[in-house]
């Protein structure tokens, strides 16, 4: 077989050659999707563009990169994703670069993955794989989100979470709440930031046992939850994903429980989809545009020469809905 070329590319996804070509540079208006399609297939078949020739004149690619550590089904259902990518790609127009999104991040080589594309920063979205050697990266790198990769020279952003979970929960008690759960993942770390807000809640408002309920984050997770809570006393949840929390409720309506009278629920993320669920959802908004702004803010001062590496926190604040018995 003769080497692959982009329109082979094209033809095998069903995508026009200029939007597999908008795709690999990183360029136009693709969703998500069709980008992970793209970058799927090219794995598969074994395409490999040649980033070099646009490259050498300018001695620089105007490329950086962002890479998302989730399944699948979370990554497509939370549209903070599509916040972050939105923002810093506004961002990056104004300095005429463009963001390249990494696909499977399990199987991703990245040092590999950076050399090839000649990507002069990253943007590491949540927790990534502790074997993941970043050290012989030598460009700049921004986690957002993140708690687990502790690594010297890196930029972290992230918001104070465990405050979160303490606000949300405080709110519940206010509202009345005597028994109040947790809900989250066991394997993402900041939920457990915002698990030990909750905690902290608990005790500074007098209110007796934690509740905490885990499983996937996913709407699945959410409905099998949803299943078991509907059977106990609880009458307020602070959930840490918007995504579980739409499953929770789902379960909990089927099972005969109304929203908020017998329970109040808070999540986190909020998610384009709280404003239209039924009730709409109280969520925590961790602002992501600005997590994004401030991302490409760090890998500009360092590729700039202002080397300074530095831990950023980004206030969160509640939005309240329907879902606390509050009006929208």
């Amino acid at each position: 077989m003769g080497k692959l070329t982009i329109k082979d590319i094209a033809k095998q996804s069903g995508f026009s050659v200029s939007t597999v070509s908008n795709v690999i540079n990183g360029k136009g208006k693709c969703s998500l999707e069709t980008q992970k399609k793209i970058f799927s297939l090219m794995e598969e078949v074994g395409y490999k563009p040649n980033c070099a020739a646009r490259t050498l004149a300018s001695k620089k690619s105007n490329l950086i990169g962002i890479l998302f550590p989730v399944e699948d089904e979370i990554f497509r259902k939370n549209n903070s994703y599509q916040k972050i990518v939105n923002s810093i790609t506004s961002e990056l127009s104004k300095k005429s670069y463009d963001l390249v999104i990494g696909n499977n991040t399990k199987e991703l080589d990245i040092l590999e993955w950076a050399l090839k594309r000649d990507l002069e920063g990253i943007v590491i979205v949540g927790d990534l794989d502790p074997e993941k050697d970043l050290k012989k990266i030598n460009i700049p790198i921004v986690f957002i989100d993140n708690y687990k990769n502790n690594l010297y020279g890196v930029n972290y952003i992230n918001s104070d979470d465990t405050i979160g979970g303490f606000d949300a929960t405080e709110i519940l008690a206010k509202n009345n709440c005597k028994n109040i759960g947790f809900v989250g993942s066991e394997d993402i770390e900041v939920h457990s930031r915002r698990y030990l807000g909750y905690q902290s809640a608990l005790i500074e408002s007098s209110l007796g046992e934690e509740r905490l309920y885990l499983d996937q984050p996913t709407y699945q997770g959410g409905l099998i939850l949803g299943e078991m809570i509907s059977k106990t006393d609880i009458d307020g949840l602070c959930i840490a994903s918007d995504i579980m929390a739409f499953g929770i409720i789902s379960s909990l309506l089927k099972n005969g429980k109304k929203i908020p009278e017998d329970i109040k629920i808070i999540g986190f993320d909020n998610i384009d989809s709280c404003r239209y669920t039924t009730p709409t959802l109280s969520s925590v908004d961790l602002n992501f545009s600005a997590k994004g702004i401030m991302a490409v803010q760090m890998i500009f001062e360092e590729i700039e020469g202002k080397t300074f590496l530095r831990n950023q926190s980004i206030d969160l604040n509640i939005v309240l809905r329907e879902s606390t018995g509050n009006k929208n």
